[in-house]
């Protein structure tokens, strides 16, 4: 079964805050950069009710809002629209290691993302729903990770 994600107009903002309605559970989820999906994501593959662990779909979010080290997204975001805009002294504090390029791409979804998600029981219907958006299911294609 293909799951219902809302849609750009009820995004909220890519920011801790908002990972407070977020349930514990299995999902699929949209990134967003105004009405466009640049990003589609699944989460909850290894959940289980008496055993949630980290594979739900606040865990998930809440790694790409912090742009942690192990996160492919926020390299993505980087090399895409972070990547034009950096100054010459970002750049030396970059190679000087006085800054890390996730910061600079935690600081661009803070302030220009936002994201919508369904939660669910079961997995396999998130898992569908993930392939469904990123084959061009709900029209364009995600910008960073379409799928053929």
């Amino acid at each position: 079964m293909i799951l219902q994600i809302p849609p750009a107009l009820q995004a909220k903002s890519c920011v801790k805050e908002n990972l407070i309605e977020v349930p514990k559970k299995p999902g699929c989820y949209l990134i967003w950069r105004g009405l466009q999906i640049i990003y589609v994501g699944v989460a909850g593959k290894s959940w289980t009710e008496t055993n949630p662990k980290t594979s739900h779909l606040k865990h998930r979010l809440g790694e790409h809002f912090r742009a942690t080290k192990s996160d492919v997204f926020p390299i993505m975001v980087f090399e895409r629209f972070v990547l034009n805009y950096i100054s010459e002294l970002q750049i030396e504090n970059i190679t000087t290691g006085k800054m890390e390029i996730r910061h600079l791409a935690r600081d661009y979804i803070r302030e220009h993302l936002s994201f919508t998600f369904v939660s669910t029981d079961n997995f396999s219907d998130a898992n569908k729903t993930e392939k469904f958006v990123r084959k061009g299911g709900l029209g364009d294609k995600p910008l960073l990770n379409p799928m053929d």
